[in-house]
Order: structure tokens, then sequence, then C-alpha cells
């Protein structure tokens, strides 16, 4: 979904089913994350993930990662954008799946 979506009422019922308590709380079970902070209160979460609440605490200092395991650099805010941006190409269809797939994987392997 994308601001170029013409079906902007079922894309609101989408975000409104995927911010839904009952969702948000599958998707974290699942290992995913929320932006809703009432969930690292539920006694499950919290023994199944301790440490949610520290991150939820420290996200405004976190450090993202910048290099490989073998220590050599990695720009991860320009794999984000290959990546955004192709998935943005799919999703206004300027591009199909494999088409961007294809982009995708061109772009990172020049990184």
């Amino acid at each position: 979904m994308s601001r170029c979506s013409e079906k902007s009422e079922l894309v609101e019922c989408f975000y409104r089913w995927l911010y839904s308590d009952v969702i948000q709380d599958h998707i974290l079970m699942l290992g995913g994350n929320t932006i809703q902070r009432n969930f690292i209160y539920m006694q499950e979460i919290r023994q199944r993930y301790p440490w949610l609440s520290l991150s939820y605490n420290e996200i405004k200092t976190g450090v993202r990662e910048s290099t490989m395991p073998d220590g050599t650099a990695f720009n991860l805010r320009k794999a984000e954008n290959i990546i955004g941006g192709g998935v943005i190409n799919a999703l206004d269809g300027l591009m199909s799946i494999p088409e961007t797939i294809q982009k995708i994987n061109q772009g990172l392997k020049a990184l």
C-alpha cells in the first residue's frame, strides 16, 4: 500500500485490523515488533521476551549495525533505500515481483 493506492477504504480497513490489539498480540507472540507498548505488561509476553521493556526504553539510543560479522563496513541506510525503493515500485505497479527482486538483489550486491 502506498499513497498511490486506489482503494483507500480497504487500506484503512487493513491498517485498523493490523494495528488492532488482537493482531498485534499475535504478531508479537510470533517474534515481530509492535508499536503498542501496553503489551510489555502482559505476563506471557514478559516471560517470553524479558528484554522487550528494555528495548522500548532504549529505542532512542540504539545503535544500528553498520558492519558485517567479519568487520567490513556495511551501509545499512543504502540497503534500506534499495529494498524500500523496490517495494514501492512493486506496490505502485511499476515493476513485477520478479523484476523487483532482481533489482533489489542487484542493488544489494553492488553495496
